[in-house]
């Protein structure tokens, strides 16, 4: 499963980077580039916690990432529910903390995530495929909302 390559990995790691052996929390991992940038300029003791919504990123990090389980952590979620998962890992501090936030090409280029008018597909928009898709919505919505 190919994802996009991050752009400034080099830049965006230099800066994040505070401690060698610190936490870091990735909470958009995607595909894993700046995480597997960041891990390369980290120690062996060093950890970093991914996090992303779309379980098709988690997955293709997990092979990514596979020999790395002692440093890296992945889970599957919202932004909304990170802090309450780190709070709940025991982390109370982290060195680092980044967000590539936005779609990747990964998902505008697959024409069943629905998020591309170039190629034939379901009307999906979804990130982690829960709640009602981009059709369903828009069919069930009412029209002043949909207006505002």
């Amino acid at each position: 499963m190919e994802f996009h390559t991050p752009v400034l990995v080099d830049q965006v790691v230099a800066y994040l980077m505070a401690d060698p052996g610190g936490l870091y929390v990735d909470g958009t991992i995607g595909g894993g580039g700046h995480a597997e940038a960041l891990l390369g300029r980290l120690n062996r003791s060093a950890r970093l916690i991914g996090n992303d919504r779309d379980g098709e990123a988690i997955a293709a990090c997990r092979g990514r990432f596979g020999n790395e389980k002692r440093r890296v952590d992945l889970l599957q979620g919202d932004l909304g529910s990170l802090p309450g998962r780190l709070e709940e890992m025991g982390v109370r501090e982290i060195d680092g903390f980044l967000l590539d936030l936005g779609l990747s090409s990964h998902q505008i280029d697959r024409p069943d995530r629905g998020f591309s008018y170039l190629v034939e597909g379901p009307l999906d928009m979804r990130m982690g495929g829960d709640g009602p898709d981009a059709a369903e919505w828009m069919n069930n919505e009412p029209e002043e909302s949909l207006a505002t």
